[in-house]
C-alpha cells in the first residue's frame, strides 16, 4: 500500500465520521469545529442521502427479481 492509499483511506474514514455527526449535530457547529465549509458538509449530507436512496431502490428491484 502506498502513502497515497493510506491518505485516501483516512480521508474516507474521516468523511464517514463527519457524516455520522451530521445526523446528530448542526452543519454550522461541525463546520466551525472542523474548518470544513458549510457547502461541503451539505454536499456530503446530500450524497449520503442519495446513496442510501439508490441502495434502497436496488434492494427493492432485487427483491422483485427473486419473487
Amino acid at each position: 500500500m502506498s502513502k497515497g492509499d493510506i491518505d485516501m483511506a483516512y480521508a474516507i474514514e474521516y468523511k464517514e465520521q463527519i457524516i455520522k455527526r451530521l445526523q446528530q449535530e448542526s452543519v454550522a457547529k461541525i463546520a466551525q469545529e472542523t474548518g470544513i465549509s458549510k457547502p461541503t458538509l451539505y454536499n456530503w449530507k446530500k450524497q449520503k442521502k442519495e446513496s442510501k436512496e439508490k441502495n434502497e431502490c436496488q434492494e427493492t428491484l432485487e427483491q422483485k427479481d427473486t419473487t
